[in-house]
């Protein structure tokens, strides 16, 4: 990692704003680098503008300048940079954000989001700490051009095993392949075998996932004080039964137990994750208790329909569902989707019920969510009780709505 790496300079087109809290620059707003000064991922280190602000650039993306910590601006003033220097001020950036995220988690060993993309200065890269591995994802081609020096600085940030995970919807989107690979490895148990599952704790829960099975870095650490939130209420209104839609490894579930709950339907389309599920809830059901645990394996509509025809009732359903939309031209079919879940999905809530409506589309607004599940909802009966948020440790930037990407709505009937 010694070669040095090339900082282009990269004209913003005459006539174009730029404001020093953007995080990003799109194609139409800049001078295309000729493809001869990039490498075979079409992506560079750049110096945008004037003022030659630290970047990275990639040819082939609509927000094709993302800007990098302005603390680099510096180095940044020279015609290249090392690969060792690069990795140090990645160093530096992760040990401090990790002091500062360290700071937002309630309990000390709780799992958190220790770099959130863009918002924390590191576009296309996600790194979550399970207090027992880091795992590590890259979701863009501009993630994968930092990825050795996000790589590098982790190794020496961090003695923990490290995962990368870069799978999914994302890179599927962008056509990038995935790969889920050992940065560092835990110690094996034996000579041979790697453990298959990672224990942690989230929000005062015991949960575990496999991280060769699991979706996006193993949980969704944004939903922590949602979490918090649910089991008060649960507890609070003295809830026995819920349905957990789109439940993945029972978080919302286990949250219901530690609240008292004692029987649970969970629908998923992943058999592996829904029987981690079930063990995740007997982790966190009282010694006294034995909860009853139904999963159903399938369509998400295909089963709310065939709920509602057995006239189930539920004291609290969750519904908390991959984002309907990856993009602003999908907004129409993602809001009738949101309307034909709460549709299907109240009815089934009993008197002095709850009914959690979660969405992490980012490209629908939280006034405009309120909305679509308010007016979907199957009577007049219902009471808005209050709205959740993602965790802090997911960084929002002042400046940048579509960073504030999670709504969840509390309603009772």
């Amino acid at each position: 990692m010694s070669t040095p790496f090339a900082i282009h300079p990269l004209k913003i087109k005459t006539g174009q704003k730029f404001f020093q809290t953007q995080n990003c620059l799109y194609s139409n707003q800049i001078e295309q680098l000729p493809p001869q000064q990039m490498g075979a991922d079409r992506c560079a280190f750049v110096a945008a503008g004037e003022q030659r602000l630290p970047a990275v650039y990639c040819r082939d993306q609509l927000m094709a300048v993302r800007f990098l910590p302005r603390r680099w601006s510096e180095a940044f003033q020279a015609q290249s940079i090392s690969a060792a220097t690069l990795a140090d001020f990645i160093c530096a950036d992760l040990l401090e954000l990790r002091r500062r995220k360290q700071r937002l988690t309630p309990a000390a060993g709780e799992a958190f989001r220790w770099v959130h993309g863009d918002a924390d200065g590191l576009p296309g890269i996600v790194v979550d700490d399970y207090s027992s591995i880091v795992v590590l994802q890259s979701g863009s081609p501009l993630g994968d051009f930092l990825l050795e020096f996000i790589v590098a600085a982790l190794l020496k940030a961090t003695d923990k095993p490290i995962f990368e995970r870069s799978s999914g919807q994302i890179r599927a989107l962008e056509k990038l392949p995935e790969r889920t690979r050992w940065i560092r490895e835990p110690q094996r148990d034996s000579a041979a075998n790697i453990p298959d599952s990672v224990q942690t704790e989230i929000a005062g829960l015991r949960m575990s996932f496999r991280p060769l099975r699991c979706q996006k870095t193993g949980l969704f650490l944004d939903q922590k004080e949602n979490l918090e939130l649910f089991k008060s209420m649960a507890a609070r209104l003295e809830a026995k039964s819920m349905l957990d839609l789109c439940s993945y490894v029972g978080a919302w579930s286990c949250a219901g137990a530690a609240a008292g709950m004692s029987e649970f339907t969970l629908v998923d389309q992943d058999k592996d994750a829904l029987a981690t599920a079930g063990k995740n809830i007997n982790a966190n059901t009282p010694s006294q208790q034995v909860p009853a645990v139904t999963a159903l394996h399938g369509d998400l509509f295909e089963i709310l329909a065939k709920l509602n025809k057995e006239k189930q009732s539920f004291s609290a359903v969750v519904a908390d569902p991959p984002a309907f939309t990856k993009s602003a031209k999908h907004v129409a079919e993602a809001k009738r989707a949101y309307q034909r879940l709460t549709k299907l999905a109240s009815k089934l809530v009993g008197a002095g019920g709850i009914y959690v409506a979660c969405s992490c589309s980012r490209h629908i607004g939280e006034e405009d969510f309120y909305e679509i599940v308010s007016a979907a909802l199957d009577s007049d009966d219902w009471c808005y009780l209050g709205r959740g948020r993602q965790s802090p440790d997911h960084t929002v930037l002042a400046a940048d709505k579509q960073s504030l990407y999670l709504k969840v709505l509390f309603f009772e009937r």
